[in-house]
């Protein structure tokens, strides 16, 4: 009923963008997959290298924002895990959580990101 995305040791660049790098919206999206997870395997040995501008948020979570029920449910168990972000002094606005129930940060830096 979801989705993981296993990053192995690495840099990971990330060209200018207008749209995120994960996205993820309940009234749109597969009502059955309401899980995700991207796990690195630790800031020091798994990054996400920003290499221009980007527009939009790079990892996006929203919820069904019509109402809170059973038929409009609130995103939830995305988990975030183990990775750094460097921004290279580049405009990064880096994740958005809009109705989501529960969105996990863990041991995730940011260097040099602006937005």
């Amino acid at each position: 009923n979801g989705y993981a995305g296993d990053l192995g040791v690495g840099v990971y660049r990330i060209e200018a963008r207008t749209s995120p790098l994960v996205s993820f919206n309940r009234r749109t999206g597969d009502a059955a997959a309401n899980r995700f997870a991207l796990r690195g395997r630790g800031p020091s040995v798994t990054r996400f290298d920003i290499r221009g501008d980007c527009t939009d948020f790079l990892f996006k979570v929203a919820g069904n924002t019509d109402g809170y029920s059973v038929a409009n449910p609130r995103a939830s168990w995305f988990d975030f895990r183990d990775f750094s972000i460097n921004g290279n002094g580049h405009n990064a606005d880096l994740f958005s959580f809009i109705c989501a129930f529960r969105c996990f940060l863990d041991i995730v830096t940011s260097l040099v990101s602006y937005g």
